[in-house]
């Protein structure tokens, strides 16, 4: 994320990605959520899973996914909570 500061190239990478986890977080989210709702708890979610991923790079050790697979769900019940799913 700071090298992409200084990295044209980096840079664009790091948008590519930032839309195709926006898109494909809308993709499950819209036939759930109002539009707008969907598009903010889109937004939390890649900031939550980006901040997740730094999180883990400035660890030692084996990376534990299933705990930040389990705190990113536990963020998408409660924004879904009641909501009927498709």
């Amino acid at each position: 994320y700071v090298e992409a500061q200084k990295s044209t190239e980096l840079r664009r990478l790091l948008r590519i990605y930032a839309r195709r986890l926006h898109s494909n977080l809308m993709s499950g989210l819209t036939g759930i959520l109002p539009r707008a709702e969907a598009d903010r708890v889109a937004e939390a979610t890649a900031a939550l899973i980006d901040g997740l991923y730094i999180r883990r790079a400035l660890k030692d050790g084996v990376p534990d996914a299933q705990t930040a697979i389990a705190l990113v769900e536990d963020y998408l019940e409660t924004k879904l909570n009641g909501r009927s799913l498709p």
